[in-house]
């Protein structure tokens, strides 16, 4: 019986400890969250500034960190009366990944969506389920 005294601290001993463990994974991973939200603000106050005002200063985002990838990534909308323009990048590395722009012609709408360096063109709903691989867990 004294045999089983030891192993049963041991055991409650290297429970304690795991949770110890997982509670710093969090924290790192909300302070990693928090650098990719900072990034991502100062990221789009950037491509504000530099970029042409074509939608006339009306830009959303979402930033998103991908700890799979141990990246940060940065969704821009921009919009204007006839277009909307999405534009997914690294917000680390300043690296354009992938970009959507829909126009209004007549009743119709003109999606021209494709990767930086590839001539595949794809539609609105492509995109959006490519960009998931970057913007979820």
């Amino acid at each position: 019986m004294k045999k089983i005294i030891p192993i049963l601290t041991l055991t409650i001993v290297a429970l304690f400890l795991g949770g110890c463990s997982n509670q710093e994974k969090l924290q790192s991973n909300l302070d990693l969250q928090s650098k990719c939200s900072a990034k991502a603000k100062d990221f789009l106050d950037n491509y504000k500034e530099t970029n042409p005002p074509g939608y006339n200063g009306y830009y959303s985002y979402e930033n998103h960190y991908n700890s799979k990838s141990d990246k940060c990534y940065i969704l821009i909308r921009g919009y204007s009366p006839d277009s909307l323009k999405n534009i997914l990048f690294d917000a680390y590395e300043n690296k354009d990944i992938a970009e959507c722009e829909a126009y209004s012609s007549g009743n119709s709408m003109m999606n021209f969506c494709g990767y930086p360096g590839s001539s595949e063109k794809y539609d609105l709903d492509k995109f959006n389920n490519f960009i998931k691989q970057y913007m979820e867990n």
